[in-house]
């Protein structure tokens, strides 16, 4: 029987290449006869999958550093140069070819090895929240009304880490006191973030602890009337 071959056989089979598909050796056996119609076999690119992520910074940039290749053969060594984009600097996971706003734009990337290709791979990339961290919380000091009930806030807190021009804000809920007598009490706190960009965010510190005071209440005493008397020396 002949042996079907061509020239691009492994290692020298290169992509973007035809080789000429020949026959040799064998004997026909009657009544066979074996007959080659000439032909070439193609290697075609193989397409690699590349992921990657970066932390939110407010911007669509993709930077060619932050994208690991897989489905490559092999010790093969591909480098991925150039620049893509998501379709929205938010923070979420983007495909390439998917609608907008969740695709990307990637017709700027280069490979350095032509047996490969990313036009029918897949590319994924996700970018994650930034975080942001609250510091400056004050909890007002309440006085004794008899209950446990929670106390205000003096001063409001500040977010760290916001880019500039991202809109969010930190709203705080005050835990109630352990008991409604006069003393110092540890009260907890819990913030969570709103606005238009606070989607992009994790705050690093939701949960914290102050000694708020419970103070006395101050009373007023009325009606009190005092007799006069007559100068006794005491």
């Amino acid at each position: 029987v002949p042996t079907i071959s061509s020239a691009g056989s492994a290692p020298r089979a290169a992509a973007l290449t035809t080789y000429p598909i020949t026959a040799s050796g064998g004997a026909t056996k009657q009544p066979y006869v074996f007959t080659l119609n000439p032909g070439v076999l193609t290697v075609d690119p193989r397409p690699v999958t590349l992921t990657g992520t970066k932390v939110y910074d407010g911007t669509t940039t993709v930077d060619p550093s932050s994208l690991a290749l897989s489905n490559l053969v092999g010790t093969d060594v591909v480098t991925i140069t150039g620049s893509a984009t998501t379709d929205s600097p938010n923070a979420k996971t983007y495909t390439a070819g998917a609608a907008s706003p969740n695709g990307m734009t990637t017709s700027g990337l280069s490979l350095s090895n032509t047996n490969y290709t990313l036009t029918s791979g897949t590319i994924t990339y996700t970018i994650s929240q930034a975080p942001l961290t609250s510091t400056g919380l004050i909890l007002a000091d309440k006085v004794y009304d008899g209950t446990q009930n929670a106390t205000t806030v003096k001063t409001n807190p500040v977010l760290n880490g916001l880019i500039a021009g991202d809109v969010v804000t930190v709203q705080t809920s005050v835990g109630s006191f352990s008991a409604s007598d006069v003393g110092a009490y540890n009260v907890t706190t819990t913030q969570s973030l709103s606005g238009a960009a606070a989607s992009n965010y994790q705050l690093s510190n939701p949960t914290s602890v102050s000694v708020v005071n419970i103070t006395p209440k101050i009373l007023t005493i009325t009606g009190l009337t005092v007799n006069a008397k007559t100068y006794d020396g005491n």
